[in-house]
C-alpha cells in the first residue's frame, strides 16, 4: 500500500542561564509504501491434540523531504545566528517478522486443556538522513550526515494450564519466559566549508540483552451473580 502525508513541527527552546530563546520549525513531506502480509495454518490430530502455526511479515520503504529553519536570539531579542537547511532521507526501512507456534492438549476431564506458544519476533529499522544547509547566520556547518541501524529480536514461550476443580471453580498454571536482544548502532557526521571532510563524527554502539521469567497460579469462581478471580 502506497502512503504519502506530511507535517509541521514546531519548538522552542529557552536557556535559564542566559535568557538567549532557540527556535525551530520543520516541514517535511514523505511518501512511499507498506506492505503487510502472513499465512496461518492449523493441524489436528485428534479432538485432543492441535498444532498451529503463524508468520507475519511487515516491510516499509518511506522517502522523507523536508525544510529546517532554527535560529538563536538573544534575551533581547537580538539575532544570534540562525540556518536554514533542506532535510532528506531517501530511503528509511523498518522490516518486521514474527512467527507463532501454539500447541493445545485437551484431557478427559472437560474444560481442562494445556497451552504451550512460542513466539519469535525481529524488528529492524534504517534510516539516513541528510541536512544541507541552505542560507545561514553565523553559523559555520554545511551540514550533516545521519545513519542509524536498530534491531529487536525476541524469544517468548509460555505454557498454560486450566483445569475445573467444582462447580463454577477453576484452577490454573503456567510459566512464561523472554529473551529480549536490542542493539542500534549509530553515525553522525558535521561538514563545514573548506575542509573537504567531515570536520567531527559521533559514533554510538548499544547492546541490551534482557531476560525474564516467571510462574503463576490463579483460581476462579463464578457462581452468578457473583465472581472472584485470584493470580500469585
Amino acid at each position: 500500500m502506497r502512503k504519502s502525508s506530511s507535517w509541521k513541527e514546531d519548538m522552542d527552546y529557552v536557556y535559564t542561564s542566559s535568557g538567549n530563546r532557540y527556535h525551530s520549525e520543520k516541514e517535511t513531506t514523505q511518501k512511499g509504501r507498506e506492505l503487510k502480509y502472513g499465512v496461518e495454518a492449523a493441524y489436528k490430530f485428534d479432538d485432543f491434540n492441535k498444532l498451529s502455526a503463524s508468520v507475519e511479515l511487515g516491510n516499509k520503504n518511506i522517502e522523507i523531504m523536508g525544510t529546517r529553519y532554527e535560529r538563536l536570539t538573544a534575551s533581547n531579542g537580538e539575532l544570534l545566528s540562525s540556518v536554514t537547511s533542506r532535510l532528506s532521507d531517501p530511503e528509511s526501512k523498518d522490516k518486521d517478522l514474527n512467527v507463532a507456534v501454539g500447541f493445545e492438549h485437551k484431557t478427559h476431564v472437560q474444560g481442562e486443556a494445556l497451552h504451550i506458544t512460542y513466539n519469535y519476533e525481529r524488528q529492524r529499522a534504517e534510516e539516513e538522513m541528510k541536512q544541507d544547509v541552505t542560507a545561514q547566520k553565523n553559523f559555520n556547518i554545511l551540514g550533516y550526515s545521519l545513519y542509524s541501524d536498530s534491531k529487536i529480536r525476541t524469544h517468548k514461550m509460555q505454557i498454560d494450564w486450566l483445569r475445573p476443580i467444582a462447580r463454577g471453580q477453576v484452577l490454573g498454571a503456567g510459566a512464561r519466559y523472554e529473551d529480549r536482544l536490542i542493539t542500534s548502532e549509530s553515525s553522525q557526521w558535521y561538514f563545514t566549508p573548506g575542509n573537504g571532510g567531515a570536520v567531527y563524527s559521533f559514533l554510538e554502539d548499544f547492546h541490551h540483552k534482557m531476560q525474564t521469567g516467571g510462574v503463576f497460579m490463579n483460581y476462579g469462581l463464578n457462581l452468578k451473580p457473583f465472581s472472584i478471580h485470584a493470580m500469585t
